[in-house]
């Protein structure tokens, strides 16, 4: 079960929301989040962005970012997965 913080919009009201993904995808996930990664999705109008950040320990707000977008549907799920492999394979397989 991989997690992310979902923010609602016109609010912005911040819920965590949680997604059974594969194991190839959730151990991934868990090798992001152990290297300081954090995992927000945005919902609105029915458009989705789903981001990958690091946050930085300077002056700039992130350090790392990998992004996705879509629609809020059925193909939800393969877009976490392409964000997380897409964020796997840039910070973690080829390093940061």
């Amino acid at each position: 079960m991989i997690q992310f913080t979902q923010f609602l919009f016109p609010n912005q009201k911040q819920i965590k929301i949680s997604i059974e993904r594969s194991l190839e995808i959730e151990d991934k996930w868990q090798d992001l989040v152990d290297n300081g990664f954090n995992f927000e999705i945005e919902n609105k109008n029915g458009d989705v962005w789903a981001t990958c950040i690091r946050p930085s320990n300077d002056d700039e707000e992130y350090d790392e970012t990998c992004d996705v977008f879509g629609k809020n549907d059925n193909t939800v799920p393969a877009l976490i997965d392409k964000l997380i492999i897409e964020s796997w394979d840039k910070f973690i397989w080829k390093g940061l």
